[in-house]
C-alpha cells in the first residue's frame, strides 16, 4: 500500500512539473491565452468542476463494473495476477486527478480573489505574483482534468478488453453446450433408428 501511495504521489508531482514547464513556455511564447478577467476565469473553472464531477462519476461506474466483473471465471484467474489491480489503479488515479483539478479550481474561485490573497501577494516583492498564481492554478486545473480524461479513456479501453474476454469465454461455453446437445440428439436419433430397426426385424421374424 505504501508503494502504491508513493507511485500516486510521484505521478501527481511529475504532472505538476510538466504543468510548470508548460506554464513557463506559455509565459514566453503564448501558446494559448488565459482569460484576464476574474469572472471569465471563475466561469471557466466552474465548467471544469462540472466536467470533473461528471467524469469522476463515470470513473466510479467503471470501477464498479470492474469489481462486478471480477466474479467471472476468467477474471477470477486474472485476480491472481496484477492485471486486475493495475486496471483498478488506473481508474482510481483518474478519480484522484479529477479531485485535484476540482480542488485547484475551487481554491481560485473561493480564495484566489480574496482580499487576504491579494494583500499577501502585494507584500511579497514580486511583480504580477497574484496574476501568476491565478494563471498557474488555472493551468493546473485544466492539466489535471486532461490527465484524468486520458486515464479514464485508458480505463474504459481496458474494461472493454476484459469484457471481450468474458464474452469470448461465454461464447465458447455456449458452443460446447450446443455441440454436446447436438451429439446427444444424434445419439437419440441413432437409438430411435436402431429401436425401429429391431422392432421391424422382430415383426418380420414373427410373421415368418
Amino acid at each position: 500500500m505504501g508503494k502504491l501511495l508513493q507511485k500516486r504521489i510521484t505521478k501527481i508531482i511529475l504532472a505538476l512539473l510538466v504543468f510548470c514547464l508548460i506554464y513557463i513556455l506559455n509565459y514566453h511564447f503564448s501558446f494559448f491565452t488565459i482569460p484576464r478577467n476574474g469572472n471569465d476565469i471563475k466561469n471557466d473553472l466552474f465548467n471544469i468542476i462540472t466536467i470533473c464531477s461528471v467524469f469522476a462519476g463515470f470513473s466510479f461506474t467503471v470501477l464498479g463494473l470492474l469489481i462486478s466483473l471480477s466474479t467471472t471465471r476468467t477474471l477470477e484467474i486474472l485476480k491472481e495476477t496484477t492485471i486486475m489491480l493495475k486496471h483498478c489503479n488506473i481508474v482510481a488515479d483518474s478519480i484522484i486527478m479529477f479531485v485535484i483539478s476540482m480542488i485547484s479550481s475551487m481554491s481560485v474561485i473561493f480564495g484566489g480573489y480574496s482580499t487576504l490573497a491579494i494583500n499577501v501577494c502585494k507584500k511579497i516583492a514580486m511583480p504580477n505574483l497574484h496574476i501568476g498564481i491565478i494563471d498557474f492554478l488555472y493551468m493546473a486545473s485544466t492539466g489535471y482534468l486532461l490527465y484524468g480524461i486520458i486515464l479514464f479513456i485508458i480505463s474504459v479501453r481496458n474494461m472493454m478488453i476484459l469484457m471481450k474476454k468474458i464474452f469470448e469465454e461465454d461464447i465458447m461455453k455456449g458452443k460446447k453446450k450446443a455441440d454436446n446437445f447436438m451429439r446427444s440428439a444424434q445419439k437419440q436419433v441413432q437409438n430411435l433408428q436402431r429401436f425401429e430397426l429391431d422392432d421391424y426385424e422382430r415383426d418380420t421374424f414373427q410373421s415368418e
